[in-house]
């Protein structure tokens, strides 16, 4: 009854919020991306193998609704609803075990559902308070190895990152005096991982020469590259972080306060709850070290880039580990009036922010429906009437069915126009090398896509990731082969030049 009674307000702010925002804004770049991969894969594509994408599972995920709800937008982020539905369950879950209090777990649930964003990132949210679930339970005593070892195998197909992210955090947490016999238990989580791995790369191994893109596209290009991300200066309090300077002054410092206390607090709380005697109690200490260990770990991840949309997805365990702390040390009163400090903060922190929850529970009256364009999603009106413009440009001057080029970061103008992409990177914002720029001018020529949607706004602030400097040869064949059709912003719409005699 103490679960259910903390699951009211939580579950019932995420699904008004849902069914707010289910039609409301689109992300060219990245939503678009994960739409449009799925997309594809309905259309029997192999992802990474034939379209640049993430790892296979989370398009797998999406297409389970697309085959009630129909390809596009809405079922993507029904899908994504879906998980964000679980992360809240487990959270206030977490909060009500730890404390038999629903009003800690219906809280602790509000402020998690604040930071769910971006929409399209549930999963990476959804892992890393899994992660955190996991190893309370094996710190609590109530799971094994084994468990564990075939948990993290499963989150590998939802990606790489979070495979290394579960499995980095479970050592942290063994080394740290988790387990009593850290070897046994190593060898039984890398034994169950292994054999759980081992089914996925023979089920891989089906559609011939994935693996061998999988490794070339996804791993070694990774080391190739140096980096998981496309990196953003550091935030360390006392700097100037140029990715925040659009906030005003207070909220910038408290951005940066975060970066900078992540990993202090998550190394003290280590510090302080490797104590056998703190993990034996039952107010907080195992799910403070747990938290705490997935908070260290997957500070990578907002580290690698900087910016408010990878600090939502890695704040839920930091958020926990703050409960959870407060709970060991205050009591269940101090959680209570931790939660209610911290569910202020982000309501004045987020407020607002595009994607916040809790922003747009008002039907907003200046955004317009596109109708027959994006499943009736409702965007601004200048947006909505460029949209509509260029779907008709499009659709009157290309076969149904033909290819389009859309680049830098606009995968969804593919999904929106109902076009294939000409080439294999749909997603071109990382600095090019001389040979992924022969790549995809060869690509393109032989595509031959008879329109074409290029940006030339600079990802990052930085010139020399414009489209037309980082892929300089493309742009200029475009520019000599293509004519303009329209120009919106920073976006201009090509459709391709009639053969001179």
């Amino acid at each position: 009854m103490t679960a259910f009674l903390a699951l009211i307000v939580p579950l019932g702010l995420l699904g008004l919020s849902t069914v707010r925002n289910i039609r409301l804004g689109i992300n060219l770049g990245d939503e678009g991306y994960l739409v449009y991969g799925t997309t594809r894969l309905m259309e029997g594509e192999v992802p990474i193998r034939e379209i640049r994408a993430y790892d296979h599972a989370s398009y797998y995920w999406c297409a389970l609704r697309y085959w009630l709800l129909g390809p596009g937008f809405i079922a993507a982020r029904v899908s994504m609803a879906v998980l964000s539905f679980g992360a809240v369950v487990m959270v206030v879950l977490l909060g009500v075990h730890m404390t038999q209090s629903a009003a800690v777990g219906a809280l602790l649930g509000c402020v998690s559902l604040g930071w769910m964003f971006p929409r399209h990132k549930q999963v990476e949210i959804f892992f890393s308070i899994l992660c955190c679930c996991a190893l309370y339970a094996l710190l609590s005593g109530a799971t094994n190895a084994y468990v564990l070892g075939v948990s993290a195998a499963l989150a590998c197909a939802f990606g790489l990152n979070i495979f290394i992210y579960y499995a980095a955090a479970t050592f942290l947490a063994v080394m740290a005096g988790g387990v009593a016999d850290p070897v046994m238990f190593g060898v039984q989580y890398s034994v169950a991982s292994a054999l759980t791995l081992l089914i996925f790369l023979a089920i891989a191994s089906r559609a011939p020469g994935f693996l061998g893109c999988y490794l070339d596209r996804k791993v070694l290009r990774i080391l190739r590259r140096g980096s998981t991300n496309l990196a953003l200066p550091k935030p360390w309090l006392g700097t100037s972080p140029p990715q925040f300077m659009r906030f005003s002054r207070g909220r910038r410092l408290a951005f940066q306060a975060i970066f900078t206390l992540i990993p202090i607090t998550s190394v003290l709380t280590i510090a302080v709850f490797a104590d056998r005697s703190w993990l034996a109690r039952s107010d907080g200490g195992a799910l403070a070290m747990a938290s705490a260990c997935t908070a260290l770990v997957y500070f990578h991840h907002f580290y690698s880039r900087a910016d408010l949309g990878h600090l939502s997805q890695t704040f839920h365990p930091v958020l926990i580990m703050f409960a959870a702390c407060s709970h060991a040390l205050l009591g269940t009163v101090g959680a209570m009036v931790i939660l209610i400090i911290c569910l202020v903060g982000t309501i004045a922190l987020l407020r607002g922010e595009g994607e916040f929850p809790f922003r747009n529970l008002r039907r907003r009256a200046d955004a317009e429906t596109l109708e027959d364009l994006g499943n009736g999603i409702r965007v601004a009106r200048p947006v909505a009437r460029k949209l509509i413009r260029m779907r008709d440009i499009v659709q009157t001057h290309t076969a149904s069915g033909s290819t389009l080029f859309a680049a830098p970061a606009c995968s969804a103008y593919l999904v929106l126009f109902d076009r294939k992409s000409a080439v294999y990177d749909t997603f071109p914002v990382y600095p090019s090398t001389p040979a992924g720029r022969s790549e995809m001018l060869a690509q393109f020529t032989a595509a031959a896509p008879p329109a074409v949607i290029l940006s030339d706004a600079p990802i990052d602030q930085r010139d020399d990731l414009r489209f037309a400097n980082n892929y300089a040869e493309l742009t200029s064949y475009i520019r000599k082969n293509y004519e303009v059709a329209m120009e919106s912003g920073p976006e201009t719409l090509y459709l391709k030049s009639a053969p001179k005699n």
